[in-house]
């Protein structure tokens, strides 16, 4: 059985998807490489590690949704970066 996709702003099935990044590329950039790659736990039914490099690390979303929370997130770098 395939996964159903949904977006992760609304939980809607993605209108014109497009994919957001778990952490701002901006933010992984500034505290290292963002191509390094991090262990995120255990697959329980092989036993393989799920390991991501986090430039690669994204989700599903609404492209209307994802530049609407774009908004907020531009709004939060400001306050990180000083």
């Amino acid at each position: 059985m395939a996964a159903s996709r949904f977006c992760v702003f609304c939980g809607k099935s993605p209108e014109k998807k497009n994919r957001e990044h778990i952490l701002p590329q901006w933010l992984i950039s500034l505290t290292g490489d963002p191509k390094r790659v991090v262990d995120f736990g255990t697959n329980f039914v092989s036993g393989a590690t799920l390991r991501f490099d986090w430039s690669s690390f994204c989700v599903p979303a609404c492209e209307c949704c994802n530049t609407e929370f774009s908004v907020l997130e531009d709004r939060a770098k400001t306050y990180v970066l000083k």
